[in-house]
């Protein structure tokens, strides 16, 4: 990597007359030595970086399950998602774009005149979809 670098005006080959710092130095010239850090594999640790989505989510996951008592809000009871108001799906929730409507948990098509359940968020699902 040096080399490449080196071979570089402003990067780290002679920069100007009388070698470095000289008239006609380059301002890029600091720069190197973070570059050729950047760029040095002897600084990568290993799990720096992912390469798929799966290796993503494993990632995800192992940082939720280090923190179990995180801030978000415990899963509804049974008691509220029983509770919530529902209707039958109308064109009013249908997509503009498209013209179709999807529920929002499982993502799968849903007619209108199937009932549905809204949130709060005013997202709405299928009722046939498990919470």
């Amino acid at each position: 990597m040096n080399g490449l670098f080196a071979s570089m005006p402003g990067l780290g080959g002679a920069r100007g007359p009388g070698g470095p710092g000289g008239p006609g130095a380059h301002a890029i010239g600091p720069l190197f030595g973070q570059f050729a850090a950047m760029f040095d594999p002897s600084n990568a640790r290993a799990g720096d970086a992912v390469y798929s989505q799966e290796a993503l989510d494993r990632v995800i996951s192992q940082l939720m399950e280090q923190n179990p008592g995180g801030t978000a809000p415990p899963p509804a009871s049974e008691a509220a998602i029983d509770n919530l108001p529902r209707r039958k799906l109308d064109v009013d929730l249908l997509d503009e774009n498209t013209g179709h409507a999807e529920c929002s948990i499982c993502m799968d098509n849903v007619d209108v005149g199937d009932e549905i359940a809204l949130l709060p968020c005013t997202h709405w699902y299928d009722s046939s979809s498990s919470l």
